[in-house]
């Protein structure tokens, strides 16, 4: 077994198990270490994507998990700076809704069908059987 393909199911599987102990434990100080390992693991999935000679479907299911990862945690940053500066410049504002749209359903659905798309095209490869 190619150890690269390898390396990547290890990632991916840690990734999801990342984002479900940041749903699970999201109480004090460790939903920012999930947040942040969940955040480089997807940067790392870019990077693994841009290095790949090979299948492009493949590729483009790495950049869709890894971008979904790193975004998570990116627009759920987003979404608090934001609404911090407009409650602290004295705008009267319920909620700033669309980075909490992006972090909560867009980016996790992004997640799961990338991690989808990846374990089948990496299964019928014959890479993990």
């Amino acid at each position: 077994m190619n150890k690269k393909l390898t390396l990547i199911l290890i990632i991916i599987t840690a990734m999801f198990l990342a984002l479900v102990l940041g749903m699970v434990f999201d109480q004090g100080i460790l939903i920012f270490w999930v947040g942040g390992i969940l955040a480089a693991m997807g940067i790392v999935l870019i990077i693994m994507a841009i290095r790949k000679t090979g299948s492009k479907a493949l590729k483009a299911f790495l950049f869709i998990t890894g971008g979904s990862a790193a975004g998570i945690v990116v627009f759920a940053l987003l979404h608090n700076l934001i609404y911090a500066l407009l409650v602290a410049s004295g705008v009267n504002i319920q909620d700033e809704a669309g980075f909490f749209i992006l972090a909560t359903i867009v980016c996790p659905l992004a997640l799961i069908a990338g991690l989808a798309g990846s374990f089948i095209h990496l299964h019928r490869q014959g890479i993990t059987t």
